[in-house]
């Protein structure tokens, strides 16, 4: 890495809906996407461990040998939990050294696009409406993915399992 920011293109619009036909002989109308260049601080995480020279040296931290292979192993899991969490809850207004998570982001950008369910759970139905409002004009979404944490995702497979669908494990 050379910089400490990132710059990126969000695309703002697809284009304007311009009647697509033309007679012949003459050109269509030229149409243009609008982007917009923006640009983030790179934010740094870690995990600090330690250990004891005396640790490391007599292997008295259990069946492993190398204290410091372990310690380094064990903080490294920690650090990808953490950082998956945030990945989805950070908040730079709560903590101006981390970035902004999924959630923050889509609540700043696309407020219309959050649904509060207020501790339910959502139902296929209800994700399938979500995603055709998502899919449809103007915004043409193509989602691959649906991200919800796994008691969400359980309850998910008990709703369509119990309407007929079996290969959702």
């Amino acid at each position: 890495m050379t910089q400490t920011l990132h710059e990126y293109i969000v695309e703002q619009e697809h284009g304007a809906d311009l009647d697509p036909f033309f007679a012949e002989g003459s050109v269509p109308g030229t149409n243009r996407s609008e982007d917009e260049r923006k640009s983030v601080r790179i934010k740094y995480l870690a995990e600090r461990r330690e250990v004891t020279d005396v640790a490391a040296m007599v292997g008295i931290v259990g069946v492993d040998k190398n204290a410091l292979a372990r310690e380094t192993k064990k903080g490294t899991v920690r650090l990808l939990a953490k950082t998956e969490r945030m990945i989805f809850h950070a908040d730079s207004s709560v903590n101006p050294l981390a970035f902004d998570g999924i959630f923050k982001q889509i609540e700043d950008a696309a407020p219309q696009n959050v649904t509060d369910l207020q501790g339910s759970a959502p139902t296929p139905d209800l994700l399938g409406e979500m995603l055709g409002e998502m899919c449809a004009d103007p915004n043409y979404a193509d989602p691959d993915a649906i991200y919800v944490e796994p008691r969400i995702h359980a309850e998910l497979i008990r709703q369509a399992t119990a309407h007929g669908r079996h290969d959702q494990l």
